[in-house]
């Protein structure tokens, strides 16, 4: 996994990546604000910093122990595809991962180490590899991976929409995005266990004007959130692309 870091200085903003992995994350993003029980029966409970505190009995604290070495604030990526006739590709998460049984986007996961040196230049950008080139790659890769069982499916075009923070898990970055994807939704087959496909969220459409659009996505939302929940990365997902049409900007 790839971890990211950014630090103000002056009118300046720079952005540290490093490498993590999936024992760092779960001991701090993913038991935040949990506690757990050691072997001498000390309670620990993690912090915001990736700091845990250990309490006794009674709740007195005792000394700081950094056991992760700081939060591990894993990037994760999220991208919405969207077909070639039009459908929003939504589906509901395995009972294996962290959104368990909720629907989810299209590709939805973690950034790689490896993705940095997968990742091309895109077009524009001068030859010079930056940060968003990688978050877009990361995006395409888990939409593979999720909607296409990993095969090559060329012609994909992905933009960031959005980033948000995770409370929950630690303030956990994630990035959202949208990928035009150059398929009919009946030629997509889901061939991963990790998702699945189901008849209440393959009912978004596209198409119109902008404000028959908007109507569509907000019908949707209202429909999907009765019947079934939706994952914190697609409900920010969708919320953008919201904001994306209503800006006047192509998709």
């Amino acid at each position: 996994q790839t971890r990211a870091r950014e630090r103000v200085t002056g009118d300046q903003m720079f952005l540290t990546v490093a490498k993590t992995c999936y024992y760092a994350s779960y001991l701090s993003n993913e038991l935040y604000r949990d506690s757990i029980v050691d072997e001498d029966g000390v309670t620990w409970s993690n912090g915001l910093d990736g700091v845990w505190s250990p309490f006794d009995d009674e709740g007195t604290d005792f000394a700081l122990h950094e056991l992760s070495g700081g939060i591990s604030a894993h990037v994760g990526v999220n991208t919405i595809g969207v077909t070639k006739d039009g459908y929003v590709l939504i589906w509901q998460q395995g009972s294996g991962q962290h959104s368990c049984n909720q629907a989810a986007p299209t590709g939805s996961g973690s950034m790689d180490w490896k993705d940095i040196s997968a990742a091309r230049p895109a077009q524009g950008d001068s030859g010079r590899l930056l940060f968003n080139d990688v978050i877009v790659y990361a995006a395409e890769r888990e939409l593979r991976e999720e909607s296409f069982a990993g095969s090559c499916v060329n012609g994909l075009s992905t933009r960031i929409i959005g980033y948000f923070r995770w409370g929950r898990r630690g303030g956990l970055p994630g990035f959202v995005c949208l990928t035009k994807i150059p398929l009919v939704r009946d030629d997509i087959v889901v061939r991963n266990r990790e998702v699945c496909r189901n008849a209440h969220l393959e009912k978004l459409r596209l198409y119109g004007t902008r404000a028959d659009m908007i109507a569509s996505l907000d019908s949707y939302l209202q429909a999907c959130d009765s019947e079934l929940r939706m994952s914190i990365p697609l409900v920010v997902g969708l919320r953008c692309l919201r904001n994306l049409l209503k800006s006047g900007e192509d998709l």
